[in-house]
């Protein structure tokens, strides 16, 4: 899984200065009072994802571990009888 990223600058819509400014003033109160726990809430989801990511990687080395032996299982039953190289 690729990490949570998001825009932190909108882009500004309307040419009126005034509305330009009170739109820049909002924008800087909301990134001052917002923004950390936005980057706060940002890393912990990342730090699961990389968490899931380690225990989908530790089942499928599980996996891998189980499948050879089966495999020779499978082929001593069914097969020749011999275990099939790698």
């Amino acid at each position: 899984m690729s990490p949570v990223s998001y825009e932190r600058e909108l882009p500004l819509p309307n040419k009126d200065i005034l509305r330009r400014l009170i739109k820049k003033g909002k924008t800087f109160l909301v990134r001052l009072i917002v923004q950390p726990y936005f980057d706060q809430i940002v890393a912990q989801v990342n730090r699961g994802f990389d968490q899931a990511n380690e225990g989908f990687a530790q089942v499928a080395r599980i996996f891998q571990q189980l499948d050879r032996p089966f495999e020779c299982y499978v082929s001593a039953v069914k097969g020749d009888g011999q275990c099939p190289e790698s």
